[in-house]
C-alpha cells in the first residue's frame, strides 16, 4: 500500500532510477562556491595567523569533487545503491514534511531499530521506504533529509554537505597529528587529506562518511581532554555525540577503536612514570590488558562485523532480485576467497595474515578488470610499496622498536591489525572492501610516515 498523501506516485519509491535533475548542474557550482567561501571563513576564524589556508581550501575542493564523482557513479553507472536509497528515503521524508508535518516529525524521532520500534499507525507509510527498519540506516536517511532541505533536495548538493562536514573532521585530525609531529606536516597532509579511497568513500551520502568523521573527531576530542586539557566540557560533549553516532551506525568500529584508545591512554600514562621499575610493571599490566582485550574483540567482533557486513551489502540492493543481480555483476572479477574460516580464536589467528594482507594491500593490479577496481588496486599497490620501503629502510627490527616506543604508533598498529583482520574476512569482494577499510587507512599511513620520519631524523643525527 502506497502513501495515501496526494502527489506521491509509485515512481517516488524507485530509488534505482537516476535521481539527478538538469537544474542540479546549475545549482552545483553555486553550492560548491558557497562551501569554499564558508571554508575560508572557518579557516580564518580558527587560524587568523595560519599559513596552511591553501592546503585547507585545496583539500576541501578535492573532498567535494570526490562526493560529486561518487554521486554521479551511483546514478549513471550503477543502477541504484545504498547512497541513492538513503537520499531517496530522505527526499520522501522531506516531501511528507510539506504534506503532513506532524507525521514527518514523528517519523524523524523514531529510532528505526526494527519494525517493532515504529508505531502501528506509521507502519503503512514506512513500509514503502527502503531503509526504515535498522537504526544505522534510518539515521543516515534522517541526516540526508535534514541537509537536503537546505539545497532544494538536490542529491549532488546534499553530497556536498556530507563532504564539507566530513572534511572539517579530517582537517581537525590532521591538525591534531601535526601538533604531535610538527616536523612531518607535509607528508601527513598527503596521507590524511589526499588518499583517493578515503576521499571518495568518505565523502558521499554513506554510513562510511559518518563513521569515519565521527571516529576522527572522537580521537581529536580525547586528545584535547587528556593531553591538551583545554575546553574539556566542549570536548566531552563532542566525545558523547561522536561516540553515539559510531554506536548507532557501526558499533563494532566504536568497540574496536575504544579499546585501542584506552590502550593508547594507558601506555601514555605508563611512559610518564619516572620510576623505571614502576613503569615496567605498569606496561606489563597493559600488555596483559591488550591480550585480554584482543580475546574479547575476537569473540565479539567476529560475529558482529560479519553480520553488519552482510547487512551493509544487502542494503545496496534492498530486494532479493536486485541483490542477486548485484552479486553477479559487482563481484565478477572483484571477489576474493580466503578459504574456509573457522570462527574460533585459533581460526582467526590462522587466517589473520591473509585477512590483513587483503585489507591493506589488495586488490593487486592483476586482480582488477574494472576501472574502479583498478584505481583501488593502484592505491593498494602504492601503499604496499611505501610500507615495504619503510619496513626495509628501518631494517625490520627497528620498525617495531620505534612502534613500541611511541604510544600513538601502538594505537595505530593495534587498531589497524585488529580492524584489518575482521574487515578482511567479512567484505566478500573488493568493491565492499575498499569502503569497509577506510577507518584504518589514516592511522596506518600516518604511522608509516611517523616511523619513516623518525628514521630520517636519526640518520641526520649521526656523526659524519
Amino acid at each position: 500500500m502506497l502513501l495515501t498523501i496526494p502527489l506521491f506516485t509509485d515512481n517516488d519509491f524507485n530509488f534505482s532510477q537516476n535521481l539527478l535533475h538538469w537544474w542540479e548542474m546549475i545549482l552545483l557550482p553555486v553550492y560548491f562556491f558557497f562551501f569554499v567561501k564558508i571554508g575560508k571563513y572557518y579557516y580564518n576564524k580558527k587560524n587568523p595567523q595560519g599559513a596552511d589556508k591553501k592546503l585547507f581550501i585545496n583539500g576541501l575542493k578535492i573532498k567535494m569533487l570526490g562526493s560529486i564523482f561518487i554521486t554521479l557513479i551511483y546514478n549513471l553507472y550503477y543502477s541504484g545503491g545504498d547512497t541513492t536509497a538513503y537520499f531517496n528515503d530522505g527526499r520522501l521524508l522531506d516531501k511528507l514534511l510539506f504534506h503532513d508535518p506532524v507525521t514527518a516529525i514523528r517519523m524523524f524521532f523514531v529510532s528505526g531499530s526494527n519494525r517493532g520500534s515504529w508505531p502501528d499507525d506509521l507502519l503503512d507509510i514506512v513500509s514503502n521506504f527502503r531503509m526504515p527498519f535498522a537504526a544505522n540506516t534510518w539515521i543516515v536517511v534522517k541526516i540526508s533529509a535534514f541537509l537536503s532541505l537546505f539545497c532544494f533536495q538536490s542529491m549532488l548538493c546534499t553530497g556536498l554537505f556530507f563532504a564539507f562536514f566530513s572534511y572539517l573532521c579530517v582537517w581537525r585530525f590532521y591538525v591534531t597529528i601535526v601538533t604531535m609531529y610538527p616536523q612531518l606536516k607535509r607528508k601527513l597532509a598527503i596521507v590524511i587529506i589526499y588518499v583517493p579511497s578515503v576521499i571518495i568513500w568518505g565523502s558521499g551520502i554513506f554510513k562510511d562518511t559518518i563513521t569515519l568523521s565521527a571516529m576522527l573527531v572522537l580521537f581529536c576530542a580525547i586528545y584535547q581532554v587528556f593531553f591538551v586539557k583545554k575546553k574539556v566540557i566542549k570536548n566531552l560533549l563532542i566525545i558523547g555525540i561522536s561516540g553515539y553516532l559510531l554506536y548507532v551506525v557501526k558499533d563494532y568500529i566504536l568497540f574496536s577503536f575504544s579499546v585501542s584508545i584506552l590502550i593508547w591512554l594507558l601506555i601514555s600514562l605508563g611512559f610518564s612514570i619516572k620510576i623505571k621499575i614502576l613503569r615496567i610493571l605498569f606496561l606489563l599490566l597493559i600488555i596483559s590488558m591488550v591480550a585480554i582485550s584482543t580475546f574479547v574483540m575476537i569473540n565479539y567482533l567476529g560475529k558482529e562485523i560479519a553480520a553488519t557486513a552482510v547487512k551493509d551489502l544487502l542494503e545496496t540492493t534492498v530486494s532479493t532480485g536486485q541483490y542477486l543481480h548485484s552479486v553477479s555483476e559487482q563481484s565478477e572479477g572483484s571477489s576474493y576467497d580466503l578459504g574456509n574460516i573457522d570462527p574460533t580464536i585459533q581460526g582467526f589467528i590462522a587466517i589473520a595474515p591473509k585477512a590483513i594482507n587483503v585489507t591493506l594491500f589488495r586488490p593487486y593490479l592483476w586482480e582488477s578488470n574494472k576501472v574502479i577496481i583498478f584505481l583501488s588496486a593502484l592505491e593498494s599497490t602504492l601503499i604496499f610499496l611505501y610500507f615495504l620501503y619503510v619496513l626495509l629502510k628501518n631494517k625490520i627490527v627497528f620498525f617495531f622498536i620505534k612502534i613500541i616506543k611511541d604510544p600513538y604508533l601502538i594505537l595505530c598498529l593495534f587498531f589497524t591489525l585488529v580492524f584489518a583482520v575482521f574487515v578482511g574476512v567479512s567484505s566478500f569482494n573488493f568493491g565492499s572492501l575498499v569502503r569497509y577499510k577506510i577507518p584504518c587507512i589514516p592511522f596506518f599511513l600516518t604511522a608509516l610516515v611517523i616511523i619513516d620520519g623518525k628514521r630520517k631524523r636519526a640518520d641526520k643525527a649521526l656523526p659524519v
